[in-house]
This record gives structure tokens, C-alpha cells and sequence, in this order.
């Protein structure tokens, strides 16, 4: 019984390590896709910022495989990952050498209520890919004018709802083709 039960907590932490990276692809494609309609932003870059933006979950779920207690405790591990997973993705990426746009992304991607700093910047289309990925864009009001996201602002007072909803609309094919190369 005990041994079903720890592999079953196995189970849940592979999963989420699933659900992570798909969902980092997922951003990925959007990031590649908005930022060739954003002129300071390089597609390129924006898609490795997609794919990095959870690196510290990812970090952080990898380590705690080690320790079964967190297999039949999620909300302890959840907790975990609060703490740490800002942290572990930073240090990484400084280990790895990345640029400091892309350190940024990793350190702020979650932070949809603090507006970033200058520009409209790399964490600010993830942040607005993020969105995207949560919002149904078959549906206009995704793009609100009002949003009470800063990142999703900034990107508005730079293009106009329509044509940010007429570039994910027209290029839904292109991202799922994205997140099939990925996956």
C-alpha cells in the first residue's frame, strides 16, 4: 500500500514536470509569433524566453524527486516551489551564461501585477503570452483595453487589440506546428 502510494506521487511529479514544459512550449510559440509584430523584440530570443520562464519549477520539481515525503504531501511541495523556484531558474540561467533579458524572464515570470521596468520587454510578452495560453482568443476579450495586467497594457499602447487578436487568430496553425516540433 505505502509503495503505491509513493509511486503515485511519482507519478504526479513527472506529470507536472509534463504539464511545465508543455506549457513553456506553449509560450514559447506564442512569444515567437507576437514578437516578429513587436520591433525591439528578436523572435528568436522571445522563443527562448518561452521555453526558460519555468526553468526554476522545473528545477526545483527534478530536486524534490529525491525526497519522498514530498510524494504524499503536494501542498508542502507547492510551497517548495513558491519559495525556490525564482531563485533555482536564476541561478541557473547566470550559471548557463544566458543574457540579461532572458535572467529577467526567468526571475519575473510570474510576477503578472508588477509592471517591468522601461520598454516593452521580453518579460512583458511572456507575460502576455501567458495570458494568451489562459484566455480563449477565439474570443476579442482577451484582449481587453482594460486589463489589469500591466505587461498586456504596455503591449496595447504599442498595437491595437484587433491586431494582436487578428496575429494570434491567423497564426493558431503556426503555433500548434510549434508546439508539435517541440513536444
Amino acid at each position: 500500500q505505502l509503495h503505491l502510494l509513493f509511486e503515485h506521487g511519482r507519478i504526479r511529479v513527472k506529470q507536472t514536470e509534463q504539464l511545465l514544459r508543455k506549457q513553456s512550449v506553449r509560450v514559447a510559440a506564442y512569444n515567437f509569433i507576437l514578437a516578429k509584430h513587436f520591433p525591439a523584440l528578436n523572435a528568436e530570443e522571445a522563443m527562448l524566453a518561452g521555453l526558460l520562464h519555468q526553468l526554476g519549477d522545473i528545477v526545483v520539481l527534478s530536486y524534490a524527486e529525491r525526497f519522498h515525503e514530498f510524494d504524499s504531501n503536494p501542498m508542502q511541495l507547492a510551497v517548495v516551489m513558491n519559495r525556490l523556484a525564482n531563485s533555482a531558474g536564476t541561478l541557473a540561467v547566470e550559471e548557463w551564461g544566458f543574457p540579461e533579458s532572458l535572467i529577467h524572464v526567468v526571475r519575473h515570470a510570474d510576477q503578472w501585477l508588477n509592471p517591468s521596468q522601461g520598454h516593452f520587454n521580453y518579460v512583458d510578452l511572456t507575460l502576455v503570452s501567458k495570458y494568451l495560453c489562459l484566455m480563449d482568443i477565439k474570443d476579442n476579450s482577451a484582449f481587453a483595453e482594460q486589463s489589469s495586467v500591466p505587461s498586456l497594457q504596455k503591449a496595447l499602447a504599442l498595437q491595437p487589440a484587433s491586431a494582436l487578436h487578428n496575429i494570434v487568430q491567423d497564426n493558431q496553425q503556426a503555433i500548434e506546428d510549434m508546439q508539435a516540433v517541440f513536444s
